[in-house]
């Protein structure tokens, strides 16, 4: 787990300091402790911190032996000595090898190609001189992130966006059209950032810069063509497949023998799955983290009773009320806007957790797999309402799903933006065109959105910035991409589409108690509205009297009005609306704050 950053000039005709490159890298210092590199050439730079899990790296970044190709790597990939076997044929031998000093060698042989046989997480970045070209690439699900910056003849990349703080013209002036779409989702949808010129590179994509204009490359899609999916024709058959690709992949997914490890463990049946194939395989072994949830006390109960069935202990975490100074610490290590306030109660978690190992198992994703959202219900009103009448009888509900749904965390309707945002900064329309598979059924096109936007953009946002902020590495084994293609492929009524993942919780039960795994669906402890009328208050009213009126974006009355609706029991979605928007001010404040550069600037480089 690294972070990784450097540039291209595409017309080869710039040099600068290697510095630049080491100031950015120590800008995100917290995403490698273990070691620092650059390489560059004439009109290059490619550099990386290194968080190191897996075998040891001599030099960093990595190269082949004739240094042609460099490649700065932040991840993991499951299947590297096999892939080394097939493809390398006793090139060198892996003992005290790593997967990422394997990389620049089967990009040597496979070219581009290698991003679709990878199992992992990756953000890479590959620097081949036989052909002049920078080469950005990312995992299938955006476990991992990478931004890029278009600076007329320059390209910047880095693993967070802070890193581009070592440059003078950061930052450059904010793309105000993606406003609207931030507070409809609460994030910017990729490969969109709110900076004019930074892009994230999507998931599942390829760019490439060989002269001023980058070239994208889409190597897979939910529907990719190469997928592995179910040949279940029951429901029993499907039971069997899923327990035994869980179980290979948790497998896949092992840390390192003595690798210092732990598991975020609720009461809900996600993580206690994950948490129970990984101890009862082998795969990893070390304490549970659990968020001690004044609210439901079945959740620390049932995540006990887990962990005593496993024979590890449990580390209790107080959600208590957050501090102020704990919010800003969370947003400011997320690093981009993101109005989620499940973020505040997951720092909480994993701070703690950072004192308990390096690799830490989460049960993210499975939700969205497994189709485990009461929202998505809406897919059958959806159906009703366009058989009874359409949008000319229920309205919105009437309408085509891709564009009224906005994820899973779905904040502001077109209409409430309308009432919080100034008319001279939005019109009305949002520039959203996702790219989603078409001509699938409603409730997949709601799981889509979900899969290919709330993920990358929120939760495995949230997870990574806030793991690596505390130097962990954070595994989603529910997130490997098999796993995804193989959810796609069943059938809908095998998942459920009420909100209640059947199919997960049927093979569950084989491995934990039945009482766990048929527990109904809980969310995480984010009371935000109350905390916003409570302890937050002063904070709260200090930001709409200040920060939002000197913005002049904000119709103040609107926002204003949202303060005023604050329901502390929760029920009123003003709380967490009112956190995006005081989530974005917070964003931009940090825009305009100067990065301070800890230490010299040093690098071991070629």
């Amino acid at each position: 787990m690294c972070g990784i950053a450097g540039w291209v000039d595409t017309q080869k005709a710039g040099a600068l300091p290697q510095r630049q490159t080491v100031r950015m890298l120590q800008l995100m210092a917290h995403r490698g402790p273990d070691g620092q590199g650059v390489y560059q050439p004439s009109g290059v730079s490619v550099g990386m911190n290194r968080l190191a899990i897996v075998g040891h790296a001599p030099a960093l970044p990595f190269t082949n032996r004739d240094k042609t190709i460099v490649v700065a790597f932040n991840g993991e990939i499951y299947n590297w000595r096999e892939l080394a076997r097939q493809y390398l044929r006793g090139e060198f031998s892996l003992k005290g090898w790593s997967d990422g000093a394997v990389l620049p060698y089967l990009f040597e042989v496979l070219g581009e190609s290698m991003f679709e046989r990878l199992v992992g997480m990756f953000a890479l970045a590959i620097w081949d001189s036989r052909t002049g070209t920078m080469t950005l690439a990312r995992d299938r699900l955006g476990i991992k992130p990478l931004f890029w910056w278009q600076q007329k003849n320059r390209v910047v990349f880095a693993s967070e966006l802070q890193a581009f703080r070592a440059w003078e013209q950061f930052p450059p002036p904010v793309a105000t059209e993606w406003i609207a779409p931030y507070l409809h989702f609460r994030f910017v949808p990729h490969p969109h950032t709110l900076l004019k010129g930074v892009y994230k590179v999507s998931p599942g994509t390829v760019v490439s810069f060989r002269a001023s204009e980058p070239s994208v490359l889409s190597y897979w899609t939910l529907d990719h063509e190469n997928a592995q999916g179910s040949r279940a024709t029951s429901y029993g058959e499907a039971c069997e497949e899923l327990d035994v690709l869980l179980r290979r992949i948790i497998w896949d997914h092992r840390t390192p023998s003595g690798m210092p490890s732990s598991f975020l463990l609720s009461g809900g049946v996600d993580s206690s799955l994950i948490t129970t194939l990984a101890v009862r395989e082998g795969a990893a072994a070390g304490p549970a983290i659990a968020l001690d949830d004044p609210y439901d006390a079945r959740e620390r109960t049932n995540a006990e009773t887990t962990a005593r069935l496993l024979g590890i202990p449990v580390i209790p975490v107080s959600a208590g009320t957050p501090s102020i100074y704990h919010l800003l610490e969370v947003l400011g290590a997320i690093d981009e806007p993101l109005g989620d306030p499940t973020a505040v109660s997951l720092g909480l978690l994993l701070r703690d957790a950072a004192h308990h190992g390096r690799v830490i198992f989460s049960g993210e994703g499975a939700d969205e797999l497994f189709l485990g959202y009461y929202v998505y219900r809406r897919a059958r009103w959806h159906q009703w309402a366009r058989r009874l009448g359409g949008p000319h009888v229920f309205g919105r509900l009437g309408e085509p799903l891709h564009e009224t749904y906005y994820g899973v965390g779905g904040t502001f309707t077109p209409r409430e933006v309308l009432s919080v945002i100034d008319g001279a900064v939005w019109d009305g329309r949002a520039p959203i065109a996702m790219a989603i598979p078409f001509g699938t059924t409603p409730v997949r096109t709601l799981q889509a959105i979900d899969v290919a936007y709330s993920l990358p953009d929120d939760v495995l946002t949230k997870t990574d910035r806030l793991a690596m902020a505390w130097g962990m590495e954070l595994r989603v084994p529910f997130l490997d991409h098999r796993l995804v293609e193989w959810a796609w492929s069943v059938r809908d009524h095998w998942l459920g589409v009420r909100g209640d993942k059947p199919l997960l919780r049927s093979v569950a039960q084989r491995s934990i108690p039945r009482p766990i795994a048929w527990r109904e669906k809980s969310g995480f402890p984010t009371p935000v509205s109350a905390w916003m009328a409570g302890p937050w208050r002063e904070w709260v009213d200090d930001m709409l009297h200040g920060a939002i009126i000197r913005r002049q974006i904000w119709n103040v009355d609107g926002v204003q009005h949202l303060r005023q609706k604050l329901d502390p029991g929760g029920q009123h979605p003003a709380g967490r609306q009112l956190f995006a928007i005081l989530a974005l001010e917070l964003w931009f404040e940090s825009l305009e704050s100067q990065p301070s550069y800890k230490g010299k600037a040093h690098a071991t480089d070629y």
